[in-house]
């Protein structure tokens, strides 16, 4: 059976405020789904595993699911305070910022494994933010060099590709081009962590105003040998939820990479 890596986050009825008796009902509802779960997309806000309870999150995850950790949330925060926040800022101390970030999310990924003392996260999404304008590839690639030296435990280090402020619309993130994502990987050390590149279709789709672009980012994901995830959206009638799948390669149970 094939089994994927499902985010539910954005559904959760306590998202931005936290009511216990609430989560517990939402993490019960999910695991009586019997849906096709390997594990969960697991936000990172930029501080904690989980915003307000880090022993709650772990005493629900089920012991055989493996995770992705998303760091788009904290990013996201970021960038609200601070315009040159990321890993590929000009201005060095909101590089800093985000590296600092980084370092606590890898403290979450070790803290997982730890606590099911295994290897538990398949993956930590990053971005190339902030905008190009206030950054450059050169810095994305040195950020690169300095994250991907550490122990992730086991875990890949994936851009996600957001849709581009590089391109004839208006973006909505408007982070760097794809190529321009691919050219930071490939100079990139990988001294020590696996770096990769998932596309997330809507976002593609967003970025050229039509399903074409995320064929092209497909292809040039996957022509460029670091594609690892496809992250798709739809929404399942009669019960007003969406669900986030990812594949191929680490997604995926049986079948992956196909």
């Amino acid at each position: 059976m094939r089994k994927y890596i499902v985010g539910l986050y954005a559904t959760s009825p306590t998202l931005f405020n936290w009511d216990v008796h609430k989560e517990q009902l939402y993490f019960d509802a999910i695991k009586a789904e019997h849906l096709q779960i390997r594990g969960l997309e697991l936000p990172f806000w930029g501080n904690n595993l989980h915003p307000f309870d880090d022993e709650f999150l772990l005493a629900n995850l089920q012991s055989e699911w493996e995770h992705v950790l998303t760091c788009i949330p904290g990013t996201m925060t970021s960038l609200g305070k601070d315009l040159n926040f990321g890993l590929s800022s000009n201005l060095e101390s909101s590089r800093k910022r985000a590296i600092e970030m980084y370092e606590r999310a890898n403290q979450g990924v070790l803290k997982l494994n730890s606590s099911f003392t295994r290897q538990n996260v398949l993956a930590v999404h990053i971005s190339s933010a902030p905008q190009p304008r206030f950054g450059s590839i050169e810095q994305l690639i040195q950020s690169l060099n300095e994250i991907s030296a550490w122990d992730w435990g086991g875990a890949k280090l994936v851009i996600e590709h957001c849709d581009s402020g590089l391109g004839a619309f208006k973006p909505i993130k408007g982070f760097f081009s794809i190529e321009d994502e691919i050219q930071a990987i490939q100079s990139a050390k990988h001294s020590k962590t696996e770096l990769g590149l998932t596309v997330n279709w809507g976002r593609s789709v967003i970025e050229h105003r039509s399903p074409d672009g995320a064929i092209r980012h497909l292809e040039a994901a996957r022509e460029s040998g670091f594609f690892v995830r496809l992250n798709i959206f739809w929404n399942q009638r009669g019960k007003n939820r969406v669900w986030r799948l990812g594949r191929p390669s680490y997604a995926c149970g049986q079948g992956a990479g196909d």
